[in-house]
């Protein structure tokens, strides 16, 4: 067998030491200045038992009750002095009913720094005894004597731990009262402070109320005015476009969807990516002037048709009437231009016929000069001329409502000249031709003088005569033609052949109708009558 070496003499001293104290050293606690446990020895359940219900470490409620309150009295002596006390003459009663008489002792221990802990000793004064063993062993009365003095002693000390204990804790109680009564005192004042932010937040909350009323009233109006506004938009035919100052588009009525190829995802687009349907090459320059505050007006067209729109691209103000970009709104006036175009060509053809009036009037007075003989004879004839030619305005006057045809132009000269007589004498007969106003005026003057002299030396100055007056269109290549006969039928028939001189009616229908219609004209006198044959190109109405 290996030769068992011995332990050395450090290891062989702790274990000694160890052996000592657990066979021979009194049980033993480590309490702190609160009396909580922080260290058990061996043997200690003699004089501790766990209290019922929650766990404890703490020392007073663990230790048997017999030995409560010098416990208490002992650690309270030892923290005061911080030096070791000590207390004979005390007895635990055991589990089997026998009584220890015991001593406590309670220390300080120096650990240097840390919390200060103290050592509670429960040190066995000689075997334990009996109920009856211990009443004999009092029975002498020196001893017994000395004992109650003893107790007397120690119940004074305790009765004076007690007081001062009572006093302490009296003071801790008034200066919690204070504490409290303080407390008490910064809550009254909290409440106070609480009453008033409540009456404060009451207030703001019937603020916020009102405020909240008003707006919901503001949102209400804005409700209102928002749908006005998108009716307005929907409503109006006037194409509008709102664009910032970077021409991205904000807004547009439905009617800006004709001009520019606009959808609802295009919001925040620059105008100037979109195509549009009208010609406008300085939209960009117009828009840029607008920023600058020039507002730009000019008339544009579309790009096919015959459409016009005014264009107007004036500043977007803001609410601090600073300008944040631009309003671009195109007015149709396609109708208005056709208008101007009308009046303009209605001016001009005004102008052209009153010149060709001023010529018919000059022409008038010319022949009526060489064919009157008096003064009185050329007032006579002139006035009957002009008042042909007023007629002819009168009729011309009704261009525009009602269509002037030939019928009526040779009934209109006939009832004017009262040579209206009964049917079987005047026989009118023909289509519904439409004529020219130039072809009026001068065909007017033409019939005026063929009635004229019908009355006076023709076929209406005696009973017996008649007049045949047809009229019709005939077709000359592509072109139309008025043919109108005028036939008088003498009754008895008169030598009227070769006049001494062309009257102004023979003058105007073999002169001046082939010079201003391009006509061609057959005049014929005759023993039986007179016939005369119009052969006229028809024109467009408004030349």
């Amino acid at each position: 067998m290996p030769e068992r070496r011995p332990p050395g003499a450090a290891s062989l001293r702790e274990t000694v030491n160890f052996q000592v104290l657990e066979y021979h050293a009194p049980p033993h606690v480590v309490v702190s200045r609160e009396g909580d446990i922080v260290h058990y020895s061996s043997r200690t359940g003699k004089y501790l038992e766990p209290p019922a219900g929650q766990p404890s470490r703490q020392l007073l409620s663990m230790a048997r009750k017999e030995l409560r309150l010098d416990l208490r009295t002992l650690l309270r002596d030892a923290i005061e002095t911080n030096a070791q006390v000590r207390r004979e003459g005390l007895a635990v009663e055991g589990d089997e009913g026998r009584i220890q008489p015991l001593a406590l002792t309670v220390r300080p221990l120096s650990i240097g720094g840390a919390e200060p802990l103290y050592l509670v000793l429960f040190e066995d004064v000689g075997a334990s005894m009996t109920s009856e063993e211990r009443r004999n062993a009092e029975a002498s009365t020196s001893d017994r004597t000395a004992a109650l003095e003893q107790d007397l002693r120690e119940t004074r000390e305790r009765l004076q731990s007690m007081v001062e204990e009572y006093e302490t804790a009296l003071e801790e109680i008034r200066s919690s009262n204070e504490e409290l009564v303080s407390v008490n005192e910064e809550l009254q004042s909290s409440n106070e402070e609480l009453e008033a932010s409540k009456e404060e937040l009451q207030s703001l909350n019937e603020e916020l109320h009102a405020v909240n009323a008003e707006l919901l009233a503001k949102v209400e109006a804005l409700d209102i005015a928002n749908s006005d506004l998108v009716n307005l938009f929907e409503s109006t035919e006037i194409a509008t476009v709102f664009l910032d100052t970077q021409l991205a588009i904000r807004s547009f009525t439905p009617a800006a969807t004709q001009i520019f190829s606009i959808r609802p995802g295009d919001y925040g687009r620059p105008i100037t990516d979109l195509a549009g349907k009208l010609q406008l090459p300085n939209l960009a320059a117009d828009i840029a002037a607008a920023i600058e505050g020039q507002p730009k007006e000019r008339r544009v067209r579309a790009s096919e048709g015959d459409a016009a729109f005014l264009m107007r691209v004036t500043p977007y103000r803001g609410s601090a009437q600073t300008i944040d970009g631009v309003v671009a709104s195109f007015v149709d006036i396609s109708n208005l231009s056709a208008a101007e175009a009308r009046q303009r060509l209605l001016i001009a053809e005004l102008q052209h016929r009153t010149r060709n009036l001023l010529a018919v009037v000059r022409a008038i007075s010319s022949q009526t000069i060489l064919t009157s003989g008096t003064i009185k004879e050329f007032e006579a004839k002139f006035n009957d001329r002009l008042g042909a030619l007023s007629r002819v305005q009168s009729l011309l006057s009704a261009v525009e409502t009602e269509e002037i045809t030939v019928g009526n132009l040779v009934r209109l000269e006939i009832e004017a000249l009262n040579a209206e007589t009964d049917a079987r004498r005047v026989i009118l007969g023909g289509d519904d031709v439409v004529i020219s106003p130039l072809i009026v005026r001068t065909l007017a003057l033409a019939l005026h003088e063929l009635v004229t002299n019908a009355l006076k030396h023709g076929a209406l100055a005696t009973d017996k005569g008649t007049l045949r007056v047809t009229w019709g269109t005939e077709s000359c290549g592509d072109a139309r033609r008025l043919r109108l006969e005028w036939i008088e039928t003498l009754d008895p028939p008169r030598d009227i052949a070769n006049p001494p001189h062309s009257g102004f009616g023979r003058e105007l229908i073999e002169r001046a109708l082939p010079y201003q219609l391009g006509a061609e004209t057959e005049y014929r006198l005759a023993p039986e009558g007179v016939r005369c044959v119009l052969v006229i190109p028809l024109q467009n109405r408004n030349a």
